[in-house]
């Protein structure tokens, strides 16, 4: 297994390195020349969505709760159908270079620099929590210890990335998306190949299971949401050729994402009916060591390792490109690089360091879906008829987002979405108050 890993990272770097003498400018760096076909944009935002969280954290859910636990990503699939139908052709009409940019054209350049720090901040400690994933699949695979897995992984992804930028990342996307959905695949074909489903009466509620209204109504309006509105969606759609590839783009992965949610979920719900998982043991693992072939476990690692490469790369060139262009506002290649090996090394540092600290960056991503959404959204819809008013835009996204905050602190659904309705209601004090163009 340890020559399939190393053949893979040089697959990945070789991308990159191939890549790195078309880089000639930030717009072709950071968004690929705007030419990407809606397949492309598409499988590159179904490969970023689906990292360790979609995978790991669903089949889990699915073990514990039952097949409720679909609206994970399920209401992700939702919110990609409805950023087809009202944002994605908007925004790549406007032609910006990301959702901060967006910020400045809309509403303004204070509200760019608060959106610009949420995200940079945030978004490092998401890329942190992959690293720690994709080091803990390399070290099983490999037998490796954890801080060398770490060091390997962390120097693919950075490597790939600086060389090659947004291009590499949208091909090295095609390919994880692929493995990934090839392990899935073969998966459930093994597990449910030689029985039947659940039969009917206690089973099948058991196969419905209970997600909890307040969890359930999380997952629709704050996950889901974090689908019509996100940078790392905003990357993709903004390197599609033309509006209509980038709505195309949207309904794509989104119809995809569905039956990738489903394929997940079925996976937890055979270890619900068919296994006794020890206390503490994640479904994926356990399926990999007990229940599949070998070379069929492998793949699975493999794609499940791809999920998360695919989900920290788009992040951290993300991250990256706002973090020069609207904090910075500049537009420099070299130091977008700069900006990419800074995060990347950061990310790396909290990463070593491990959950307590993760989890404390984690926190800005529930500033950023409870704060920032609301506003945003709006002054997508209304625009270009109306302009918002900017303080109170601001006055929003921090009186939402700190209530968000507050909500994932104490671990209460309820108080996350109160926040995001707070946002919202201040939102509309904003149009109100708002100019017309």
């Amino acid at each position: 297994m340890t020559w399939i890993l190393i053949t893979y990272g040089i697959v990945m770097l070789g991308i990159g390195l191939l890549d790195a003498g078309k880089v000639k400018t930030f717009d072709f760096y950071v968004l690929a020349g705007r030419e990407r076909s809606a397949l492309m944009v598409g499988a590159s935002i179904l490969a970023s969505v689906v990292g360790a969280s979609a995978t790991l954290g669903v089949a889990d859910l699915a073990y514990q709760v039952g097949f409720s636990a679909f609206w994970w990503l399920g209401s992700g699939a939702l919110g990609l159908f409805l950023c087809g139908f009202f944002v994605a052709g908007k925004i790549r009409d406007l032609a910006v270079y990301s959702l901060a940019d967006l910020v400045q054209t809309l509403i303004g350049s204070s509200a760019r620099k608060a959106v610009s720090l949420v995200i940079v901040v945030g978004w490092t400690g998401i890329i942190a929590a992959q690293f720690v994933a994709a080091a803990r699949i390399i070290s099983s695979l490999a037998g490796w210890n954890y801080s060398f897995a770490l060091a390997v992984s962390v120097a693919c992804i950075i490597g790939y990335c600086l060389l090659g930028g947004q291009v590499s990342v949208l091909k090295t996307d095609t390919i994880q998306l692929c493995l990934m959905l090839a392990g899935l695949a073969l998966t459930l074909w093994v597990l449910y190949g030689h029985i039947d489903l659940p039969e009917a009466g206690n089973q099948l509620r058991q196969f419905a299971g209970t997600l909890g209204i307040s969890r359930f109504w999380y997952f629709l309006v704050v996950v889901g949401s974090g689908f019509i509105i996100g940078p790392d969606i905003f990357s993709r759609l903004l390197t599609a050729r033309d509006s209509g590839s980038a709505r195309r783009s949207a309904f794509l992965s989104g119809g995809l994402l569905l039956l990738v949610s489903a394929g997940i979920v079925a996976i937890g719900l055979w270890a619900r009916f068919y296994s006794v998982l020890p206390q503490g043991v994640s479904v994926l693992p356990w399926i990999l060591e007990h229940e599949l072939p070998a070379w069929m476990g492998a793949l699975l690692s493999l794609g499940l390792l791809s999920a998360i490469i695919s989900s920290s790369d788009t992040c951290l060139i993300s991250a990256a490109a706002i973090a020069e262009h609207d904090l910075l506002l500049g537009s420099k290649v070299w130091r977008t690089r700069l900006m990419i090996l800074s995060l990347g090394v950061a990310a790396l540092v909290i990463a070593e360091l491990e959950a307590d600290i993760i989890n404390t960056l984690l926190l800005a991503y529930s500033l950023f879906n409870c704060g920032v959404i609301p506003p945003v959204l709006a002054a997508i819809l209304i625009w270009p008829r109306r302009r918002m008013h900017e303080g109170i835009t601001i006055a929003a996204i921090l009186a939402g987002g700190g209530l968000g905050v507050t909500g994932k602190i104490l671990e209460l659904y309820w108080v996350t979405m109160l926040g995001m309705a707070l946002s919202a209601l201040i939102t509309l004090a904003a149009v109100r108050r708002g100019s017309f163009r």
